[in-house]
C-alpha cells in the first residue's frame, strides 16, 4: 500500500473516531445538564452544543480539541457521581479521567486543585468530602506520577505542564510586541528557564506578578 494511500486510511479512520467522541460529548453533556437543570433546561443546552462551531470543525482536523472535550465532560459528569455519592470507586474513576485530560492538554492541570481545595473548604460533610476527594487524588496519581517520571528522563528540558502554565502567564497572549500575539516566547529571554519545570515557571510568573502589583502601586501614588 502507498504512504499516501497509508495516510487517506488513517485520517478516515481517525474523522470517525472523532466523530463518534463528538457525539458522545454531546450525550455525556446533556447527562451532566439533567443532574442540575431542568428536562427544557438540558435539552436547550445540549442542543447549543449539537451546533457549537468548534466541536463540529475540530472533528476533522488531527487535534487534541475533540480527544480533551470529551474527556474534560466525562470527568466532570463522573465527578458529580462521586461527590453525590460519596462513592470511593467513582472517586477513583473521576481522578484517572481527570489525569488522561491533562496528559492530553496540560491547561486542565491545577483546575483539580483548587477544586479539591475548595470542596474541603466549603464542602458540607467534611469527612466524606475528605474520603471521596483523596480517592480522586489516588486516581489522578495513578496516570499522572509514572508520566511525570519518564518525561522527567526523556524531557529533561521541557515539561508540557510547565509550559502550559507558563503560557497563561502572558496577559493576552502578549510579552511586549502585539506583533507577536499568540507567540509571547519568541521574544520573552526567560521563556527557556519557564518550559524546564513547572516550579520554574510558577517563580518566574510570581516574580512578574510582584513587579507588575509594585509598579501599579507606585502609579496610585504618584497620580495623588
Amino acid at each position: 500500500m502507498a504512504q499516501s494511500e497509508n495516510i487517506d486510511l488513517m485520517y478516515n479512520r481517525t474523522l470517525i473516531l472523532q466523530a463518534i467522541l463528538s457525539a458522545a460529548t454531546v450525550a455525556l453533556s446533556y447527562l451532566l445538564f439533567c443532574r442540575y437543570l431542568s428536562l427544557w433546561a438540558s435539552l436547550i443546552g445540549t442542543f447549543l452544543i449539537i451546533i457549537s462551531p468548534h466541536l463540529i470543525v475540530y472533528s476533522g482536523y488531527f487535534l487534541t480539541e475533540t480527544l480533551f472535550t470529551f474527556l474534560l465532560v466525562l470527568g466532570f459528569l463522573l465527578y458529580s457521581i462521586c461527590t453525590t455519592r460519596s462513592s470511593i470507586f467513582w472517586g477513583v474513576a473521576t481522578g484517572v479521567i481527570w489525569s488522561l485530560v491533562c496528559l492530553t492538554r496540560p491547561a486542565f492541570l491545577l483546575f483539580p486543585l483548587v477544586l479539591f481545595a475548595y470542596w474541603m473548604l466549603f464542602g458540607r460533610d467534611t469527612k466524606k468530602n475528605m474520603k471521596v476527594h483523596l480517592a480522586v487524588l489516588a486516581g489522578f496519581l495513578i496516570f499522572w506520577t509514572p508520566w511525570q517520571i519518564y518525561s522527567h528522563d526523556k524531557l529533561k528540558k521541557y515539561s508540557p505542564s510547565a509550559v502550559s502554565f507558563a503560557l497563561g502567564g502572558y496577559p493576552d497572549l502578549i510579552y511586549k510586541s502585539e506583533k507577536l500575539k499568540g507567540y509571547p516566547y519568541r521574544e520573552d529571554p526567560r521563556y527557556g528557564e519557564m518550559s524546564e519545570s513547572l516550579s520554574s515557571a510558577m517563580k518566574v510568573v510570581w516574580e512578574r506578578a510582584k513587579e507588575k502589583e509594585n509598579l501599579f502601586c507606585i502609579g496610585m501614588l504618584m497620580s495623588r
